[in-house]
């Protein structure tokens, strides 16, 4: 598998730049996950948690690996977890049942989204993610 090993610098350095414009650009995030974790030494993670704190102190910063187990389900408005042209949606049925029987276990639910290359999130997506309940 290609994303196996640790991050380099290099990756880190374009990690640490996309995770401050994300949190500059949205300052109202309430949740950062990062989900590469288990490949982040301690202080690799230690200086992104650092970074989304300085630009959004509310936001909470969950790892998916160094002993971290965030309790949630998560989803997402494609039918796969990036972007492509002509993406599968998912219904807004399915993820709305998903997203009740996560509240019903007591989980935060995320719900992802697929960012076109211009880092926008296309209307149809947008159209779904407005019916989900």
């Amino acid at each position: 598998m290609r994303y196996k090993g640790a991050v380099s610098r290099t990756y880190f350095d374009l990690i640490k730049k996309h995770v401050t414009e994300l949190h500059t650009l949205y300052p109202g995030l309430r949740l950062q996950i990062f989900d590469i974790s288990e490949r982040l030494s301690q202080e690799q993670f230690d200086e992104l948690r650092e970074i989304v704190k300085e630009l959004n102190p509310q936001c909470i910063v969950w790892g998916t690996a160094l002993g971290q187990s965030p309790n949630l389900d998560s989803d997402t408005v494609i039918s796969t977890w990036m972007w492509t042209p002509n993406a599968r949606l998912n219904a807004a049925r399915s993820l709305s049942q998903h997203h009740q029987r996560s509240q019903a276990a007591q989980k935060a639910f995320v719900l992802n989204i697929g960012p076109d290359q211009a880092g926008e999130i296309p209307k149809d997506q947008l159209a779904v993610l407005m019916q989900v309940k």
